[in-house]
């Protein structure tokens, strides 16, 4: 038989939502997915690959950075003091997020 389609889905309410995406990736698959899309979102860091590597290595030190499973993207968290943070720039938009270059305050390495 074909497989189910959207309109069916739509039609069969919640159990046809379960029952499409479970022909679709497998029942088993479907019930992973499906626990991940209620979890809350989460956001990554992808760094500049050209940025120098001392102002790396303070990025990483300041925003506790952690590598992820995904290939040049990294956990992060907020220093704690405002001026700690990079500011975000207006040509941000919903899908990336870009920052100054530079900080009011910043952490610096003793070499």
């Amino acid at each position: 038989p074909p497989p189910p389609t959207f309109q069916s889905m739509a039609l069969r309410e919640e159990a046809g939502w379960h029952a499409t995406h479970s022909a679709c990736y497998g029942s088993e698959r479907w019930e992973d997915l499906h626990v991940a899309l209620q979890r809350d979102h989460e956001h990554l860091c992808f760094l500049n690959p050209f940025v120098p590597s001392q102002e790396l290595d303070v990025i990483q030190e300041d925003y506790r950075l952690e590598r992820t499973c995904v290939p040049g993207a990294f956990h992060f968290h907020l220093p704690d003091e405002a001026d700690q943070q990079f500011r975000v720039t207006e040509s941000s938009d919903e899908t990336a997020i870009f920052v100054d270059r530079s900080r009011v305050q910043r952490h610096e390495r003793s070499e």
